[in-house]
């Protein structure tokens, strides 16, 4: 049994046929068959009841299935995480795509012009895995909203730019000329999420918590998705509670769609922060030098 034939059995789980899990394996539906029987004999028992148009779960198809998936995801993970050591640098810096990346760029102008002696290799994390990352040392330092790591034991973070909170309104909404608003002006209105409400990072529960306590009543919808929030803005079924970004980086207004600052919703959990971990001496004054920089 090796671990593709974990990854075979899971995909007829959760397919529920072999020959769509063939399709989207790529591999023909006789081989695929073949890999599940041996699977079965090396197990020493049925793991599906096979029907002409569908395959079920054996009650130990469905107990393995558990175990099977934990140890997939627990070796993809570990070879997610040991691709971080493959660079040969001073400094892993991570950051999430999503916020302000003219600040992202500006820090690694400055490292190249001023910190010629320090190499940096940059990785794209969810806002989720920051904190992990940071404590298991598979990132020295990462760029990201300080509600990602403000409750977290063992990282330290300095702030590197304020933020404030933004809404998104269609054009010819009543709030169109305006170009800074109150909570106090949003009362009322539905407010659309660009994320999945199964989704939900830490500094968004966060935002979340402050709209509920400083707008009463507030209508609040999950979208999914950036594109998906836009259309329905435009479409004028409510406004955007654009997450927390920057001020001159948030989503560009546009003839369809307009960006206002909540003047009264600079939240210190929307700051952006360079993080590390306490123990990371070399991270520390990479920071320190860093921030100096910045000013």
């Amino acid at each position: 049994m090796d671990i593709q034939d974990l990854q075979y059995f899971l995909a007829v789980c959760d397919y529920r046929s072999i020959t769509k899990a063939a399709e989207v394996l790529h591999i023909s539906q006789p081989a695929l068959s073949r890999r599940i029987q041996f699977l079965e004999d090396e197990c020493g028992v049925k793991l599906f009841i096979r029907g002409r148009r569908f395959v079920e779960l054996t009650p130990a198809g469905e107990h393995f299935s558990i175990n099977a998936r934990r140890i997939v995801e627990s070796l993809i993970k570990a070879l997610k995480e040991i691709e971080f050591y493959k660079h040969d640098v001073d400094i892993r810096f991570g950051f999430v795509a999503d916020i302000n990346m003219k600040g992202l760029l500006r820090i690694q102008s400055i490292s190249r012009k001023f910190l010629p002696d320090t190499s940096l290799a940059f990785f794209d994390l969810p806002a989720k895995e920051i904190p992990n990352a940071l404590l298991t040392g598979c990132v020295d330092v990462a760029y990201v909203m300080q509600g990602e790591v403000a409750d977290i034991a063992g990282l330290k973070y300095v702030k590197a730019e304020s933020n404030n909170l933004s809404v998104l309104v269609p054009a010819g909404h009543r709030l169109w000329q305006r170009n800074f608003v109150t909570c106090a002006d949003l009362v009322g209105e539905t407010f659309f999420i660009g994320c999945s409400d199964k989704d939900i990072s830490a500094t968004t529960a966060k935002v979340l918590d402050f709209i509920s306590r400083r707008i009463p009543d507030a209508d609040i919808h999950f979208k999914g998705s950036t594109c998906k929030l836009l259309v329905d803005i435009c479409a004028g079924a409510g406004i955007g509670l654009n997450g927390v970004y920057s001020i001159d980086n948030s989503i560009g207004s546009n003839e369809y769609y307009k960006n206002i600052i909540i003047s009264d919703a600079c939240v210190p959990f929307g700051d952006l922060v360079l993080a590390y971990r306490d123990t990371n001496a070399r991270a520390a004054a990479f920071v320190d030098k860093l921030c100096e920089l910045l000013k």
